[in-house]
């Protein structure tokens, strides 16, 4: 993926679809920005000008907000978004294997860009995308996440995929917010250029500008069920813009995708360099670990049962549970 400046016949001045109607991104005022100091390190101790200095920094991020939330947003598309708020996430010891790899290959320095989770339906994709999303959201390292779904419109398609990552990723990875804003101003078109161009400009070029102070830890971008997005087209886009976060030098980030093994997807892998992603299929595990996983989430299931409608101490006796993994197990092979 080039880097550099996109062609100037791109930059047309016009208005951007937002969520609450359209608006001009060149109608907001970014002079506000260019000249309020964020940190000014030339202060004297008065009193006074530290009062105008914070009144200062709080007229730029109320600023530097406005020009944010005229981007395109997904609002459902996040892991905690309202209606994903009772999506299950792994039951305490299962999938440790994976989480546990996951979480080496996050922090390792020679991993590649993108973790490709791939498996057909019932292998707990979205559960395990959930539970990552949220342990790297604990840590202060969940940049963005992304959750398609067919069943809601707003994240059916591409369309505000990558300027919700970018939103997402302004507000979480200090110091970048104000450089989005830029970008922005830069081109007030940005939210109708190509999904390749609004990735170059909204994403690398700014990540790749954020200063090593600011990005100490390696960040996380989580994407859920590509294969629910509407358009061929752009499955097969999204791969190589998340994989070309490797690329960035000052600032660690690393993404997670996972969807069925459909043939967009692989298609969109099959022009990204091997070393540059790392696939894991999730219905060619271990018997043992299914077993176990299984036996853990049937227990669960038959406690919460128990203690629902008062069963008693002796609820659920282990034959119970045994039976019931069997059961599953047999079911889903």
């Amino acid at each position: 993926m080039a880097s550099g400046a996109l062609p100037h016949s791109l930059y047309i001045h016009g208005t951007s679809s937002t969520t609450n109607g359209s608006q001009s991104f060149a109608s907001l005022n970014l002079g506000t920005i260019n000249h309020a100091p964020i940190n000014n390190n030339n202060n004297n101790n008065n009193n006074n000008n530290n009062n105008n200095d914070d009144d200062d920094n709080i007229s730029c991020n109320l600023a530097l907000n406005e020009i944010l939330h005229a981007l395109p947003i997904a609002k459902d598309a996040p892991f905690n978004a309202y209606q994903r708020q009772r999506d299950p996430t792994c039951l305490p010891n299962t999938r440790t294997d994976l989480l546990r790899e996951i979480d080496n290959l996050v922090d390792s320095e020679e991993s590649p860009g993108i973790f490709w989770l791939s498996g057909l339906a019932g292998t707990d994709k979205s559960t395990i995308a959930q539970t990552l999303a949220l342990r790297y959201h604990v840590k202060s390292r969940l940049a963005a996440s992304f959750f398609f779904s067919r069943a809601d419109e707003d994240v059916s398609h591409a369309g505000k995929f990558i300027t919700s990552i970018a939103f997402w990723i302004a507000n979480s990875i200090p110091g970048l917010k104000r450089k989005v804003c830029d970008a922005i101003g830069k081109h007030n078109n940005i939210a109708s250029l190509s999904l390749v161009d609004q990735w170059q400009e909204l994403v690398l070029v700014l990540l790749s500008s954020c200063e090593d102070q600011d990005c100490r830890s390696s960040y996380v971008i989580v994407v859920d069920a590509l294969d629910e997005c509407d358009s061929q087209d752009n499955i097969q886009i999204i791969p190589r813009c998340l994989a070309a976060v490797r690329s960035l030098q000052s600032t660690p980030v690393r993404a997670l995708l996972t969807s069925r093994p459909e043939v967009p997807i692989q298609h969109g892998f099959s022009q990204v360099r091997r070393d540059e992603h790392q696939d894991f299929v999730l219905h060619d595990i271990d018997p043992a670990i299914i077993e176990h996983d299984i036996s853990v989430f049937s227990k669960h299931k038959l406690e919460s049962t128990g203690n629902n409608y008062r069963l008693g101490d002796g609820w659920p006796a282990e034959r119970d549970i045994k039976g019931l993994s069997f059961v599953r197990e047999f079911r889903d092979a």
